[in-house]
């Protein structure tokens, strides 16, 4: 509990023991709970990404219940490429929702700069010049 709030008196009525946790709950509530716009995602997930986390959930429950290394090693690679086809799908899904032609242009240099720094492990926000 915060040092803002008095603690609980358990000798109280129940009733009041009741509204008092549920006014806490309430505070706490008003806090933590934004009260703002509504974020509407773009949905990325796909077939493909599912067939990966499969395979990802399998590996990891071999790798669980075996523990050798091979196991390990071919669970961690399966996390590697999971997270790259999940960061591929997120640029994409990026892509294919900017509507006027010069943000699709735009976002279409950034997936290709991406792209490009992945493979080659440079980063392309960084200047060459410098």
């Amino acid at each position: 509990m915060s040092n803002h709030t008095s603690p609980l008196k358990f000798n109280k009525h129940p009733d009041k023991l009741c509204n008092n946790i549920k006014n806490i709950m309430i505070r706490c509530a008003k806090k933590t709970i934004s009260r703002g716009k509504s974020k509407h995602y773009q949905v990325f997930w796909s077939k493909l990404l599912e067939k990966l986390k499969r395979k990802w959930d399998a590996l990891s429950n071999i790798a669980d219940q075996a523990g050798r290394t091979e196991d390990v090693q071919a669970w961690r690679r399966q996390s590697a490429v999971q997270r790259q086809a999940i960061l591929q799908a997120k640029w994409t899904a990026f892509a294919n929702s900017c509507q006027i032609s010069t943000s699709k242009v735009m976002a279409n240099a950034l997936l290709n700069s991406w792209v490009t720094s992945k493979k080659t492990g440079k980063d392309p926000r960084k200047n060459k010049y410098a």
